[in-house]
């Protein structure tokens, strides 16, 4: 009976069960998400089939059926549920404010805007330098170019792909106002020798967490140690909105200002309405805008979204981790030939994915190596966009490269990014190093 009744329900696009309009019972609607996602599951390793992808559908059940309810209920624009996963993720990333938008490179649009605002007393001005590694996604450059910033590029070291210190204090200019602390690939940055160099030279330390959300550093959570953090919930990352991404920040002021750019220069989300209406008699207060602004807002779907995968988290960087783990250790007879990402002292790798780059005394390119993965069905992807500073596109922009890059330009040529996401089981991991074995076992370098 409950089921006719969906059908028809479905089919008419009513939401009662009968002229009495009684509600329709939505546990009958959850068994049937249910059923489908269980006839259409997720990722399965299977050896007589072997297809290993950099990622996997990240949503269940759950997050289906609670989309839904949103949509049913018709509540899809921002509103509570967007309130309250920002609040639930920036607690538990050790940040006191959290502002949800529509990408994690929106995310970043919206911290270097922030701090370019002349309204903050330390607002980063034009022709400002903001010291960034070389490898890194193009969306952590952008952002610094459309603020009228000039991004200083420098090389990461070799080992853990990410900034030291000693390279950013290199690039210093008097221009100087800011660090992009990028953790590559979920590998905390040094954030201790970073932050001494931040505060030393009274440098804004903005951390870049696409890749690294759940890591730590000296058991704190990245995003947290700078003035503002950012992070990705994109389709392949650690957890998924489908699109969306997140400032995290301890600053009232940066609080206000992000949430005010976010929406079209409106206060309608802000702390405080009330104290902008007194400044403003003249306005009506519903439709007071007191800045420049975006329009950069995420929906209560993906916000819903965010809060079920954010509980799935622990279990999804437990699962990263371990296959992570295995991966590192199955290295360790072909470190001749293939370097693997070093974890910076202090921190806790959130394994975004599984970095390798060619030694010297590799007998074979990056492109063989590729082309036998790939014909096992193991797909692989470059590391970044390489050195960013080598893009066609980055040099119709200002910026500054402080010396040859040779560590993000060697990665750039000779490196590869093998898949580690939390539906590789063991069967999956063993295929993968059983099919690099294979590659060095023909090539008698075993």
């Amino acid at each position: 009976m409950q089921e006719r009744l969906f059908r028809r329900t479905v089919t008419q696009g009513e939401f009662f069960m009968s002229s009495s309009e009684t509600p329709f019972d939505l546990s009958v609607l959850h068994e049937v998400i249910e059923g489908c996602c269980r006839t259409q599951s997720g990722y399965h390793f299977n050896p007589a089939d072997p297809i290993i992808a950099p990622y996997n559908r990240p949503f269940g059940a759950e997050e289906i059926f609670a989309v839904t309810q949103c949509l049913l209920q018709g509540e899809v624009k921002m509103g509570s549920r967007t309130r309250a996963f920002e609040m639930a993720f920036s607690h538990a990333r050790d940040g006191r404010y959290g502002i949800m938008c529509n990408s994690g490179s929106s995310a970043k649009l919206l911290a270097v805007s922030a701090l370019c605002n002349p309204k903050l007393d330390y607002a980063m001005q034009p022709g400002d330098e903001v010291i960034v590694p070389a490898l890194a996604w193009p969306t952590t450059f952008w952002p610094l170019i459309q603020n009228q910033l000039v991004p200083v590029v420098v090389d990461v070291n070799a080992e853990t792909l990410n900034l030291e210190p000693r390279s950013v204090e290199a690039a210093l200019s008097p221009r100087t106002r800011a660090v992009m602390a990028v953790h590559g690939y979920g590998n905390p940055c040094d954030m201790d020798g970073l932050g001494y160099l931040c505060a030393r030279h009274q440098l804004l330390l903005i951390e870049d967490c696409t890749e690294a959300n759940g890591a730590t550093y000296n058991g704190k959570a990245l995003g947290s140690h700078g003035r503002i953090g950012t992070f990705s919930f994109y389709h392949s990352h650690h957890m998924s909105t489908m699109e969306g991404g997140m400032c995290i920040t301890d600053d009232p002021e940066i609080d206000d200002m992000i949430r005010i750019l976010r929406a079209h220069g409106w206060v309608r989300d802000v702390r405080d309405e009330k104290s902008y209406a007194d400044r403003y008699p003249e306005v009506d207060p519903r439709f007071l805008f007191v800045n420049q602004g975006y329009n950069l807002r995420p929906t209560e779907i993906q916000s819903v979204i965010g809060e079920i995968q954010l509980k799935r988290l622990p279990a999804i960087l437990a699962a990263r981790r371990h296959c992570g783990e295995r991966m590192e250790q199955a290295m360790r007879p072909f470190s001749r030939y293939l370097r693997t990402q070093k974890t910076t002292p202090k921190g806790e790798h959130a394994r975004f994915s599984f970095p390798v780059t060619l030694t010297n005394d590799a007998p074979f390119t990056v492109a063989e190596l590729r082309t036998h993965l790939s014909d096992a069905g193991i797909e692989t992807r470059t590391v970044s966009c390489g050195n960013i500073a080598r893009q066609p596109g980055f040099k119709y922009v200002p910026h500054r490269v402080v010396g040859a890059l040779p560590h993000a330009t060697r990665i750039m040529k000779h490196g590869l990014l093998l898949p580690v996401h939390q539906d590789m089981d063991e069967a999956a991991i063993d295929y993968v190093i059983e099919t690099l074995s294979r590659y060095f076992k023909q090539k008698n370098l075993l």
